[in-house]
Formats: C-alpha cells, sequence, structure tokens
C-alpha cells in the first residue's frame, strides 16, 4: 500500500500526452492551464510524452513553457512514439511528420494494417502505452514533490486513466479536464457495442472519481456521462 500524503505543497501535476512544443488544439489551452497555475501562486509539474511523430511542432514555444513549468517527458509504447524512436534509429528525414511516415513503403503498410485493427485491441485508445509510463513517473514525483492537486487533460483519453489510479493510491485532489469527448465522440469510430460501453464505463469512474470535472465541449453534451 502506498503511503498517503500528508503535508501537501504549492506544486500542481499536469499530467497531458499533449504538451507544448507538440502541435493540436489542446496546446493553447494547457498553456492557458499552466499559465493560471503560476499565477495563482503554484509550481506546475508537467508529465508528457517524449518526442513523437506529429504536425506543426512548434519547438520555438518550448523556451516558454520551461519558465513555467517543470516538465517531465517519459516513454510510451503508443505508435507515434514508437514510429519516432523506429526513425531515429534510420536517421531518417521523416522522422517528425506523419504524411512522409505514411507514404513509407512497408511502414505505409504497417500502419494501414494497425489503423485497421486498433480500435478492436486497444480501449480506449492507442495511446494506452503511455499510461504505465506516466503513472509510474507520477508516483515517483509525487512522493519527492507531494503536490496539492492532479490535473489530467485529454484527449487522447486513456491519460485519464492514470489520474484516476493516482487518485485512488494517494487520495489529492484531482482536477479531470475534457478538450473533447469520450465515449459519446461523433467521429471516433467503436467497432462493437462492447467497446463503446467499456469507453463509457471507464468514463464514468473517472468522473464519479473526480473532485472536479471541467469540459471544453459544453455541460449540455456532457450531461449524459453522469
Amino acid at each position: 500500500m502506498i503511503d498517503r500524503m500528508v503535508i501537501m505543497s504549492n506544486k500542481a501535476l499536469i499530467i497531458s500526452y499533449v504538451y507544448p512544443p507538440a502541435p493540436g488544439g489542446g496546446r493553447p489551452r494547457l498553456m492557458r492551464i499552466t499559465k493560471a497555475l503560476k499565477n495563482a501562486g503554484f509550481e506546475p509539474v508537467v508529465i508528457t510524452v517524449k518526442q513523437a511523430i506529429s504536425r506543426g511542432a512548434d519547438p520555438a514555444i518550448l523556451e516558454e513553457v520551461k519558465n513555467l513549468a517543470q516538465i517531465e517527458r517519459t516513454e510510451s509504447l503508443d505508435p507515434k512514439r514508437l514510429a519516432y524512436v523506429v526513425f531515429s534509429l534510420k536517421k531518417s528525414p521523416a522522422k517528425n511528420t506523419i504524411p512522409q511516415f505514411q507514404q513509407k513503403g512497408f511502414f505505409k503498410r504497417l500502419w494501414k494494417a494497425f489503423s485497421k485493427f486498433r480500435n478492436w485491441l486497444l480501449v480506449p485508445d492507442e495511446y494506452i502505452g503511455f499510461v504505465p509510463f506516466a503513472t509510474a513517473r507520477a508516483i515517483k514525483l509525487i512522493r519527492k514533490e507531494k503536490p496539492s492537486i492532479i490535473i489530467t487533460s485529454t484527449s487522447p483519453h486513456s491519460v485519464q486513466l492514470a489520474g484516476l489510479i493516482l487518485k485512488k493510491l494517494f487520495k489529492i485532489p484531482w482536477l479531470v479536464d475534457f478538450r473533447d469527448a469520450w465515449a459519446r465522440h461523433p467521429y471516433y469510430f467503436y467497432p462493437t457495442r462492447f467497446h463503446r460501453w467499456l469507453s463509457a464505463k471507464m468514463e464514468k469512474w473517472v468522473i464519479n472519481n473526480a473532485d472536479l470535472v471541467l469540459f471544453a465541449y459544453g455541460l449540455e453534451n456532457a450531461k449524459s456521462v453522469y
């Protein structure tokens, strides 16, 4: 049994697969959350993934982030991180971009095969391979830094499972931030009713255990998950 923290610090732990300089619509939101925490007197500590295949990463923004937060980057067994590692070993110029990666002979066929079966095999999403690494790093940081709050921001929604585990272990106040819908996402393909049911079940576990939930897409669209 892991010891629960008694004395908390002014540290705030943020866990998100997407974080600057990575691209995506979530980047500005995460920057605002980090700045808001800093302005409120917290010292943000961020757990995110190491460099992965991506579109439009902005290295220039990294210096700004470094001044706002302590950033901890972990490994992951998700396809984008693994593809980056493979191309780094090959010293391929395509290692930073998704389009070139998808157009490379064998890797194109491999990516198509994975894309076909990923929704069947990986629940709630293909980034579940980030969760063990993020959770292990978070446990180490919580013991050392003793944060007074944990924030998990998604998608990918598998990250919320790391927050759920940490909540059960340490009982630290937990803020769940949904940048996108989860089980009822209109464009996410669930191959069977069971897959959708399991994702919905996970979503309810997360919401029922969170101390505060933020919905970027509106409360009306989120009511069905309660």
